[in-house]
C-alpha cells in the first residue's frame, strides 16, 4: 500500500505501479501482454526448431508453471500449464502414436531419500547413450512428475540402463524391453514392469455435454460461501428523496442493477414485474441505476410501470458495488448487465446472477437460503465433495485494499474494520485504517491505529514513519523526530523519512542537520525535486542566496516542467537585484501554468520592482480570479492600488479579503489607513 508520507519517492511510485498492474489483471488484463507460449522441438546435435504454431501450443494465455508428466498413462510426456488468467489450468494431452519405442523409468530411493532426487540414470541403446538426472524444483511455480521418459526410435530395448543413486550405489540392468514402466527400487536386484496404456489412456470424467440451460438463464450464478455486507451505497427515489434501508430488512430481498440502455434488463424487469403482478410474492425487489438517468422521460415511464421501486445511485456508488463483486467472485468490475443481487434477512449478499434471471429462481432461492456453514457449502461449491480445511472466512483485508486502490476509502475502512472483528490485532490492517484516517486529516484515529499497529510489530518500518508524520501534524515535534530517528536506525535510506527529519530540523533551527538530511536524499536519489526544494528552502531561510539559485537551477534541468520551480527561481534572482532575469523566470512559470496563482503573484511583485504598473495590476488581478480566498495576492494588489492612489479600488479589495478572513492584523492596518 501507498506509504503516505508525504513525498514522492522511487519506492512509493514502485508501489503505485505495481497496484496498478494488480488492478489490470483483476480487470481481466495480461501480464505479458497477451505474448504466445513457445515450444521448441529438439533437433539433437544441430539445436532446436520453434513449432509453436505447428503444434497448437501457441497459447497467448499468462503462463505462470509447467509440468511434465504421463496423464494417460501411454508413456509420452503430456503438459500441465497452470495459468495466471484463464483458462487457469491446461492438460495437453500428447497422442504422437506409436511409431517409436519409449521407456518409462521410476526410481523409489530407499537408503537414499525415497523420492531419489539427485539419482542419474543412463540408458544405452543402438551405439547411443542418453543420461538424466532425476531433480527437485523443475520450474517456475512447477514440478514435474518424479518419472524419467526415454524415447528410444526404432530400438526395442534398452541394452543397458545404469542407475547411480544419492547414496553411492550403483545398478546396472540390462536388456530392459520397451513399450513400459519399469520401477526400480534401491537395492533390489529386479525391477518391476508395467505396460503401458496403448489407446486406453484415461480421458476426462466430465466428457458428456452438460444441459443446456434456459433461455432465460445465460449468465454466470455463484452462492457466496461466506456472505457479506453491502457497501454503504446511498439510494434515492426519482424524486430525489432517499429510500431508507428499513423496509428492506427483517427478509429477503433483491437488488437488481440496470440501465435503461440494456434491452435485456427492460425485459427482465417487465417480466418480474408481471409474475409479482399476477401472482402472490412477498420477495421485495428494489431496481437501481445511475443517477445519471434521473431526468429521463423513459426511467419515468418504467417507474411507473413497474411493482417494485426504481431507484437511484452515484456513479461512485454502483462502482462500490462492481468492486465488491469483482473480489468475492472475481467476475470482471465492468459487470454485465442485468445484475442481480440476492441479499438475506441480514442485508447480506449470498448469491449473484448475471445477465437475465427468470422470478421463479429468484423465488425458489430466497427461500432457500442456507442459514449455517455446512449449507452454504453445499450450495457454493461447484461439486460434490468433503471440505477438510479448518477455518474459512470472506478476506475482507483484500477486499478492503480493493476499495483503496478504486479511490474509496471509505469503503475501505469498513473493511478493515470488519477484518479486526475477526482478527483482532491485525498489523496490516491497523496500519491501512491509520493510513486512511491520516490522508482524511483524521489525527487521533489514525495515531491509535498506527501504535497498536507498532505493539503487535515493532520493527514495522512504515507504520512507524506514519506515526511520525501524524505527530508532526499535530505539533508534537518532539515525539515526532525520536519516532524518525527510531525509523532511520532500521532502515537508514528510508527517503520519505529523512525528508520528514530534516523538515523538523529546518523547523526549529537545526539548519546544518537539515542540509546534511536533505544532499543525503539527493545522494540517494538524484531525481528527488522535492529534495531540492526543501535544500533550496534551508539556503533561503539562511540567506545564502548564491547556493539558493544553483540548487534551484539544478532542479530545473531535471523538471523543466515544474511551474513552482521557475516562480522561486524568478523570486531567488530578484532578491539578488537582477530583476529582468527573474521577470523571465516568473513569465515562463505562468507558460507552463496558466493556473498557477502565486506565479502571477510573483510576477506582480517583480513588474512593479520593474516598474510595470500596469502589468503588475494585470497579474495581481490574475492570480486573484485563479484564486480568490488566497490573501498574499490581493494584499498586495491593494498596497499598489494605494500607492497609486486608488483608495476606492483598494478599499473594495481589502473589505472583501476582512470578510474572507475577519480578524486579519493586516488588512485591518490598511483599512485604517485609508481612513486616516
Amino acid at each position: 500500500m501507498s506509504r503516505a508520507t508525504g513525498v514522492k519517492s522511487h519506492l512509493s511510485r514502485y508501489e503505485g505501479a505495481w497496484e496498478a498492474i494488480n488492478r489490470l489483471i483483476r480487470s481481466g488484463g495480461s501480464w505479458s501482454g497477451f505474448e504466445r507460449s513457445c515450444f521448441f522441438a529438439g533437433l539433437g546435435a544441430k539445436g532446436f526448431v520453434n513449432q509453436s504454431a505447428a503444434s497448437g501450443l501457441d497459447y497467448p494465455e499468462d503462463g505462470r508453471g509447467l509440468a511434465v508428466w504421463d496423464y494417460d498413462g501411454d508413456g509420452d510426456p503430456d503438459l500441465l500449464v497452470k495459468n495466471r488468467n484463464g483458462p487457469q489450468v491446461r492438460i495437453l494431452r500428447n497422442d504422437s502414436g506409436n511409431a517409436w519405442h519409449r521407456l518409462k523409468v521410476r526410481l523409489e530411493g530407499r537408503k537414499s531419500n525415497r523420492q531419489a532426487v539427485g539419482a542419474r540414470v543412463v540408458l544405452r541403446h543402438g551405439g547411443a547413450s542418453r543420461v538424466k538426472e532425476l531433480r527437485a524444483g523443475s520450474g517456475f511455480l512447477s514440478q514435474n512428475s518424479p518419472e524419467l521418459f526415454f524415447g528410444l526410435g526404432s530400438s526395442k530395448k534398452a541394452d543397458r540402463l545404469e542407475v547411480y543413486w544419492p547414496s553411492g550405489l550403483q545398478q546396472t540392468f540390462l536388456d530392459v524391453p520397451a513399450g513400459g514402466e519399469v520401477v526400480i527400487r534401491e537395492g533390489e536386484e529386479k525391477y518391476v514392469r508395467r505396460a503401458f496404456q496403448q489407446g486406453k489412456g484415461r480421458v476426462p470424467a466430465a466428457v458428456a455435454r452438460p444441459a443446456a440451460p434456459p433461455a432465460v438463464d445465460k449468465g454466470r450464478r455463484a452462492w457466496l460461501l461466506d456472505p457479506v455486507p453491502l457497501p454503504p451505497v446511498k439510494i434515492s427515489d426519482i424524486e430525489g428523496v432517499p429510500v431508507p434501508s428499513g423496509p428492506f430488512s427483517g427478509a429477503p430481498f433483491v437488488l437488481n442493477l440496470w440501465t435503461p440502455e440494456c434491452s435485456s434488463c427492460l425485459q427482465e424487469l417487465g417480466e418480474w414485474s408481471r409474475l409479482r403482478v399476477g401472482g402472490e410474492s412477498s420477495l421485495p425487489v428494489l431496481a437501481i441505476t445511475s443517477s445519471s438517468h434521473r431526468e429521463s422521460k423513459r426511467v419515468a415511464d418504467i417507474a411507473r410501470k413497474a411493482g417494485f421501486p426504481i431507484a437511484f445511485t452515484s456513479p461512485e456508488d454502483l462502482l462500490a458495488i462492481a468492486v465488491l463483486v469483482e473480489e468475492v467472485v472475481r467476475w470482471p468490475r465492468q459487470l454485465r448487465l442485468p445484475c442481480t443481487l440476492l441479499l438475506d434477512s441480514g442485508g447480506k449478499l449470498v448469491r449473484l446472477y448475471e445477465g437475465r434471471v427468470s422470478w421463479a429462481q429468484l423465488r425458489s432461492d430466497a427461500a432457500s437460503i442456507p442459514a449455517d456453514a455446512p449449507g452454504r457449502l453445499a450450495k457454493g461449491l461447484p461439486f460434490a465433495g468433503t471440505y477438510y480445511a479448518s477455518d474459512w472466512y470472506r478476506n475482507e483485508f483484500q477486499l478492503g485494499v480493493s476499495y483503496l486502490e478504486a479511490g474509496m476509502a471509505g469503503y475501505g475502512l469498513k473493511a478493515f474494520e470488519r477484518t479486526l472483528q475477526r482478527r483482532p490485532g491485525e498489523t496490516e490492517a491497523l496500519y491501512n485504517i491509520g493510513l486512511i484516517h491520516l490522508q482524511a486529516g483524521d489525527l487521533e484515529p489514525a495515531r491509535k491505529a498506527f501504535e497498536q499497529a507498532l505493539e503487535s510489530q515493532p520493527d514495522f518500518v512504515d507504520a512507524a514513519a506514519n506515526l511520525g508524520v501524524v505527530f508532526a501534524r499535530q505539533g508534537s515535534l518532539r515525539e515526532a523526530y525520536a519516532v524518525f530517528t527510531r525509523v532511520l536506525e532500521l532502515r537508514p535510506g528510508h527517503i520519505e523519512v529523512l525528508m520528514n527529519t530534516g523538515n523538523i530540523e529546518m523547523t526549529v533551527g537545526f539548519t546544518e542537520r537539515a542540509v546534511r538530511r536533505f544532499e543525503e536524499v539527493i545522494r540517494l536519489e538524484p531525481g528527488l525535486v522535492a529534495a531540492y526544494k526543501r535544500l533550496g528552502s534551508v539556503y533561503r531561510a539562511a540567506g545564502d542566496l548564491d547556493r539558493t539559485r544553483k540548487v534551484y537551477e539544478k532542479a530545473v534541468e531535471i523538471n523543466p516542467a515544474d511551474p513552482e520551480l521557475w516562480s522561486n527561481l524568478g523570486v531567488i534572482l530578484a532578491e539578488q537585484g537582477r530583476y529582468r532575469e527573474a521577470r523571465k523566470m516568473c513569465e515562463k512559470s505562468v507558460e507552463l501554468s496558466p493556473g498557477y496563482a502565486a506565479g502571477y503573484n510573483n510576477l506582480g511583485l517583480i513588474l512593479q520592482a520593474l516598474d510595470d504598473t500596469g502589468g503588475a495590476i494585470k497579474a495581481f488581478s490574475r492570480s486573484v480570479a485563479l484564486d480568490p480566498r488566497g490573501q498574499h495576492a490581493q494584499l498586495n494588489l491593494a498596497k499598489l492600488y494605494l500607492k497609486l492612489g486608488m483608495e476606492d479600488e483598494a478599499r473594495s479589495l481589502l473589505e472583501a479579503c476582512l470578510k474572507l478572513e475577519p480578524g486579519n492584523r493586516d488588512v485591518i492596518k490598511l483599512l485604517d489607513s485609508i481612513e486616516d
